[in-house]
């Protein structure tokens, strides 16, 4: 009989980005060996945290999904108390609160799942490990202290913002047998803030895609993801529009803030066959965010022979840049410019870092290679 392994979630749902995708994929992969099962919140507005699914169980062919209704979503006192909390680590490096003041920080947060904590607590032995994904939500939070040490796992999905300096989160990162990393730049982070604890470097399977015929339009540059700020997109916009280069970006994905100018078109949420139509037909694809813990969409660009142009000052990003020759860097609207002029007026370029980018995504983030670390970091020693 197959090992039973619970995959915890702050909300799991087909159409999310980021951590959350990053969930769903490796829940595909570790069901090749093991029974898997996901335990989550009823949530599917990450800003609100609203119920949204019906509570119970389902399933995604074999896998099954086991949602609890959310207790409190994101309250009003929060905002406040995170603004005090910005004052306080700018200020002092930390906030001076008592562990109790941070955990009911992480409350207000959302979402908080009483029902999800409970079930934790009764039916943890009917699992032979528990990975809990992202650090910074409730579900992962508390639900470390209701797992025994010897059968948890942590997917942080960290990155260098305020939050990750609270200290709780490093007594949080001392609850699990060992942390599971995506990048060597995102455990160099960890073990700044949280200590030398044992760890597994992972990452998630990238697939190898087929050549497509490009789409045919006008020099275009291509963001996929969310669009909001916090991902860099309004920098992004503000760079294309003012850019000596004239040409136009193309976005994809969940809009979160508007976006107006001639050289800007939004194409919605699309297919994977389309996006890999508008990534061959670009001159590279562009990832602005300033915090990233491995950044699918860039990999995924770059398994498709597309050079990228990413946010030097992201040291993750700059991973991928460096050990693949696969694109560029850039830390300024000028280096971003010069950049974009330079990819636009020599398709030879643009054929060498698109080949060098898919080899680095064949050579780290292979599927076989993928699985068995996570085999060995669910299968290994507290």
């Amino acid at each position: 009989m197959n090992k039973k392994v619970a995959l915890v979630i702050q909300r799991y749902a087909p159409d999310t980005a980021g951590s959350e995708q990053h969930a769903r994929i490796t829940a595909s992969l570790l069901a090749e060996h093991y029974e898997v099962e996901v335990l989550t919140t009823t949530a599917s507005d990450m800003v609100t945290w609203r119920n949204h699914f019906s509570p119970g169980e389902t399933a995604e062919g074999n896998i099954k999904i086991k949602r609890f209704e959310v207790t409190s979503g994101r309250q009003k006192t929060w905002e406040g108390l995170y603004a005090l909390m910005l004052r306080r680590l700018k200020t002092h490096g930390e906030t001076g609160w008592p562990l109790s003041l941070e955990e009911e920080w992480i409350r207000l947060q959302g979402p908080h799942s009483e029902g999800l904590l409970a079930y934790l607590s009764e039916h943890q032995h009917n699992y032979d490990a528990v990975i809990f994904y992202t650090y910074l939500y409730s579900p992962t939070y508390f639900g470390t202290a209701c797992v025994e040490k010897n059968r948890s796992l942590l997917m942080p999905t960290l990155h260098d913002e305020p939050a990750a300096r609270l200290a709780c989160y490093a007594h949080a990162a001392r609850r699990v047998k060992r942390i599971v990393w995506n990048t060597f730049a995102e455990q160099k982070l960890g073990e700044k803030l949280w200590g030398n604890l044992p760890g597994t470097m992972t990452g998630l399977p990238i697939d190898i895609p087929d050549p497509v015929s490009p789409v045919r339009a006008a020099p275009y540059v291509l963001y996929s993801g969310r669009i909001e700020p916090g991902k860099g997109c309004d920098d992004l916009v503000a760079m294309i529009q003012n850019s000596s280069a004239r040409v136009d970006l193309r976005l994809t994905g969940t809009k979160y803030m508007k976006l107006s100018g001639s050289r800007i078109h939004y194409e919605g949420y699309v297919t994977a066959q389309k996006k890999l139509e508008l990534l061959a037909g670009s001159i590279c694809f562009a990832m602005p965010s300033p915090n990233e813990s491995l950044s699918i969409a860039t990999l995924e660009a770059m398994a498709a022979g597309v050079p990228v142009l990413v946010n030097g000052k992201n040291p993750v990003l700059r991973e991928h840049v460096e050990e693949s020759g696969g694109g560029f860097c850039y830390e300024s609207s000028g280096e971003f410019d010069e950049a974009i002029l330079t990819l636009k007026d020599n398709a030879d370029l643009r054929s060498t870092m698109g080949q060098k980018g898919r080899a680095y995504v064949q050579r780290r983030f292979s599927h076989r290679s993928i699985r068995d670390a996570w085999i060995s970091a669910i299968e290994s020693g507290a």
